[in-house]
């Protein structure tokens, strides 16, 4: 099969060989974007997950492990991921969401310099750590199962999926005294 084959009227854009990303597990399935929402169906599952295009907030483009990725932001914070797709399948993509949605698809660029010092960042239910104002990863918010904070130091402990045979279990972050060092960074 394709991986990442697509159809396109002026009403509907699929892509029938995408993957959902969810607790760092890939579920296989189909994407389709119509003029009132966004759908994607499991493959596996059959189960139908689907956002109103009236709640859609933004739109990212991003390279990825597989090909390109597309997440999706709600107006209330929640987000969705998608990969499998191939470079062309951008100005479809764009097209289609500028016409239809009135929106624009960004292309966030990663960093890839392998640094291990940034600056995380809140948006809605996304947790996104940034190196010299670049993407380096994105953690969804509702995967972290318990957060702790120490002196220096927080901990994301994460919920746990038997559909991906290798997942994270914790993540432990490192935060150095403020500048002036009568601030507790943890805490701010």
């Amino acid at each position: 099969g394709k991986f990442s084959d697509f159809a396109m009227s002026t009403d509907v854009l699929e892509f029938s060989e995408v993957f959902a990303v969810a607790k760092g597990a890939l579920n296989a399935g189909r994407l389709r974007l119509q003029k009132d929402k966004v759908t994607f169906k499991s493959h596996k599952m059959g189960k139908i997950e689907q956002v109103s295009a009236a709640d859609v907030r933004s739109f990212n483009w991003m390279k990825s492990a597989r090909g390109f990725e597309l997440n999706i932001m709600e107006k209330e914070g929640r987000s969705s991921k998608y990969m499998g797709f191939k470079e062309a399948d951008c100005e479809r993509l764009s097209d289609f969401v500028s016409k239809n949605y009135a929106l624009n698809v960004d292309e966030v660029e990663r960093s890839v310099n392998g640094w291990n010092w940034g600056d995380a960042r809140f948006n809605g239910s996304l947790m996104s750590f940034e190196v010299d104002k670049k993407l380096a990863f994105e953690i969804p918010l509702n995967d972290v199962a318990q957060a702790t904070a120490g002196k220096n130091e927080v901990s994301l402990e994460f919920h746990q999926t038997e559909d991906a045979p290798i997942s994270l279990m914790e993540m432990r972050f490192f935060v150095p005294n403020s500048a002036d060092g009568d601030v507790d960074s943890v805490k701010v």
